[in-house]
């Protein structure tokens, strides 16, 4: 009798096991699907011309990736432009503790049925953030100096102890070359499935620091 139990116990130990080994195996793959989504969006959306491409050929073209769609996007504060915003996360790698938790938010702002802003975030436990945006060039006011009205592009890096760099913002106009801009959009997201993650977004934003070569 004893031997028995010990052996029910044992089968039920490895039908245990065998089901958090296979939760845990599904999580890992939906996190890596997570983040081929979101590097395909963000490929899609390098094509996008903000203050040329309309919305409904903007809905149309991300579609494809409506079941990553905020629930609560569309309206923003003000309550009159409309916008779309799509998030995409690495829980499995957070709760298994093998990388930080990754959040990536792939947003498209329209205004007068016209894309009028681009961006995308990536956003990394506890404080590693790195932003790229494109957005329709905002009229400059009559007193604003020379050097705020030859902002086309402009790059914002932030560091502190204990972390070296852990805020970096890129912000384009559609004056800017179109080959630095698509320079920009070159994101790497690979960090999102990463043992430890990447706590520098240098090398999320990598294309940001590359320069042109034509």
């Amino acid at each position: 009798m004893v031997m028995m139990n010990r052996v029910r116990i044992m089968r039920i130990a490895v039908v245990v096991f065998s089901c958090v080994l296979l939760l845990a195996l599904a999580g890992i793959a939906e996190s890596y699907y997570e983040r081929m989504q979101a590097g395909k969006l963000v490929a899609l959306l390098s094509s996008v011309r903000v203050g040329y491409t309309t919305e409904a050929d903007a809905r149309k073209a991300i579609q494809p990736f409506s079941r990553f769609l905020d629930p609560h996007h569309d309206t923003n504060i003000a309550g009159n432009d409309q916008y779309d915003q799509y998030g995409f996360r690495n829980r499995a790698f957070r709760l298994l503790h093998l990388s930080p938790f990754v959040t990536v938010w792939i947003t498209l702002d329209y205004k007068n049925g016209v894309v009028v802003e681009k961006s995308v975030q990536y956003y990394e436990e506890p404080r590693c953030s790195g932003v790229v945006t494109e957005t329709v060039q905002q009229a400059v006011p009559e007193n604003a100096g020379a050097e705020s009205a030859g902002r086309d592009r402009e790059v914002y890096l932030s560091s502190s102890v204990p972390s070296p760099v852990f805020i970096m913002k890129v912000r384009d106009n559609p004056s800017v070359p179109s080959v630095r801009r698509k320079l920009d959009w070159q994101i790497d997201l690979s960090c999102m499935t990463t043992m430890g993650g990447c706590r520098d977004p240098r090398r999320v934003l990598r294309g940001a620091l590359l320069e042109p070569t034509s």
